[in-house]
């Protein structure tokens, strides 16, 4: 089979947004890798890359669960919005999922909002309860699952925004989290319920931020936000003990293309009768900025959901702000540093359809990381049905106009996605093929995920390191034939051959399918 030198997937994508013939290798890649066992190559980037004939990059959305949202306003202290940055985790002492969230509540008569961080728990990630926790008082009981309540005159720092679990750490740091909505104040908990401000300055942000433990890095990693090119954008820090932490570093933002795809967007918005209509649309205050960006470890690269606000225009004086939409993207990056976007900057995920009963119609906010359940991986997001409404506009006592979020508008939802599924290599009815990169392959049995649709078939060949031969043994005729939907399908070949007869060799793999989805490869010993 021919293969035609290409650029990278980004360039072509973009172009011409279709099947692509390919590949030369991107800028600055190095020649030659190794194929450690366990280390699955996705196609999120070219990084294994060489050549491609008949295939195109497709990104795959997660799908919800339900349609119903998971946790929603209830009680007097979450009467307004329910919304979460926080994946859930398992407390391996207490057999439950925990997740904690941010709720907003009408105070002062109605014309402001307080917010009140509370717990929910479950078995399984679907179902969620309220515990009462008998911590902080509301309406002179304690009979609640509030962890902090931030109201007017409180202290600084009272909110607890971010919360995860490290098992690694001493029980009084288990758990570790970020105090305030401007600015973040490192705290630890043995419980997840009584807290400690750590002795270390507060990390700069504006009201946007993410948190993980990075495993890859084997480091504390948050994504804070702060003014940059069209805007908002995303700044990095890091730390190794939670205590000490790196200065801010802008690492992703908002460009001139991102400002031409916003048009195209609002103009889409504005005529489209399925999404929630926009109240607001000044086309001279059009922008696209970087609300919010996730960022976390997978197989070997770092993975970004990267919420974009498309501002339609400000809202009326004297309430201030914007109105507008988002929609997340799908980034990738193998220093945190360098990113780049996925597939052409397809959608990743975007608003519901208004009408629906749905909540995420005009915002749409993907916590920290996703949750690996079984052979899924599991998102969380939270869902507001509207960025400005003129019946969020109160008056105060005094006649000064204040913006309030509506009752009941605010919630949470999970969606799914195949292991591995961002992206796959996809072949319809002609035959396409995927080549590597010269590889150093270390493991002995060869597996993919893959989804075999019906009438296709997925096979495998090796070739020497300059791929002009196939290894002897190795051709696609003697390779075992996939031809169903596998998530870790081993390859063979006829005689027994496996990988480990190469041994110390540098080699090819040649993929060769029709009407089939490839999402990875990897090696086992």
């Amino acid at each position: 089979m021919d293969f035609i030198p290409r650029k990278s997937f980004l360039r072509v994508l973009l172009k011409f947004a279709g099947i692509f013939t390919v590949a030369t290798l991107s800028a600055g890649a190095q020649e030659k890798l190794e194929l450690r066992p366990g280390e699955k190559q996705l196609f999120l980037d070219d990084h294994v890359i060489k050549e491609v004939h008949n295939l195109r990059q497709v990104i795959h959305r997660p799908k919800k669960i339900s349609p119903d949202a998971i946790i929603r306003p209830e009680h007097p202290w979450e009467n307004l919005v329910v919304q979460t940055r926080n994946a859930p985790f398992w407390d391996p002492a207490e057999q439950v999922w925990k997740l904690y969230y941010i709720s907003f509540l009408e105070d002062e008569g109605g014309t402001a909002n307080s917010s009140a961080q509370c717990l929910a728990i479950s078995m399984d990630g679907l179902q969620w309860t309220k515990p009462n926790l008998g911590l902080v008082e509301w309406e002179g009981s304690k009979a609640n699952n509030i962890v902090t309540l931030h109201r007017k005159n409180r202290q600084a720092m009272s909110e607890l925004y971010h919360v995860i679990y490290d098992p690694n750490d001493v029980p009084a740091r288990r758990y570790k989290g970020f105090f305030g909505i401007n600015g973040r104040q490192p705290a630890v908990s043995p419980d997840g319920l009584h807290w400690q401000m750590l002795n270390t300055p507060v990390i700069p942000s504006q009201d946007e931020s993410q948190l993980i433990y990075d495993e890859l890095g084997g480091q504390f990693l948050a994504t804070v936000k702060h003014e940059g090119p069209y805007g908002r954008s995303a700044y990095l820090v890091t730390s190794k003990d939670f205590n000490e932490w790196t200065k801010p570093r802008m690492i992703f933002h908002a460009d001139g293309e991102d400002q031409t795809a916003s048009r195209r967007r609002i103009a889409a918005r504005l005529t489209d009768p399925r999404f929630a209509p926009l109240t607001v649309n000044r086309p001279a205050d059009y922008n696209t900025d970087v609300y919010n960006l996730p960022v976390f470890p997978y197989e070997g690269i770092y993975i970004g959901t990267p919420m974009f606000f498309n501002q339609s225009g400000p809202n009326p004086a004297p309430i201030g702000n914007t109105d507008g939409f988002h929609h997340v993207e799908l980034v990738m990056s193998r220093d945190l540093i360098r990113w780049e976007r996925v597939a052409g900057r397809a959608l990743f995920m975007e608003n519901a359809h208004a009408g629906t009963g749905a909540y995420d119609t005009a915002q749409y906010i993907p916590a920290n990381r996703p949750v690996r359940r079984g052979n899924e991986l599991w998102f969380y997001h939270s869902g507001i049905k509207y960025r400005f409404h003129p019946d969020n506009v109160r008056t105060r006592p005094d006649g000064t106009k204040t913006y309030m979020s509506l009752r009941d508008s605010g919630a949470i939802y999970v969606s799914r996605l195949r292991l591995d599924g961002f992206v796959s290599l996809v072949a319809g009815e002609l035959e396409g093929a995927l080549l590597t990169r010269p590889l150093l392959v270390k493991g002995k049995r060869l597996h993919v995920n893959a989804n075999v649709r019906s009438g296709g078939r997925l096979r495998a060949e090796v070739l020497d390191a300059a791929g002009r031969t196939v290894m002897e043994g190795f051709t696609a005729d003697n390779s075992a034939v996939l031809a169903d939907d596998q998530l870790g399908a081993q390859l063979s070949w006829a005689g027994g051959k496996n990988l480990g007869d190469l041994a110390g060799k540098q080699v090819r793999l040649r993929f060769v399918f029709q009407q089939a989805d490839l999402y990875g490869f990897w090696v086992t010993d």
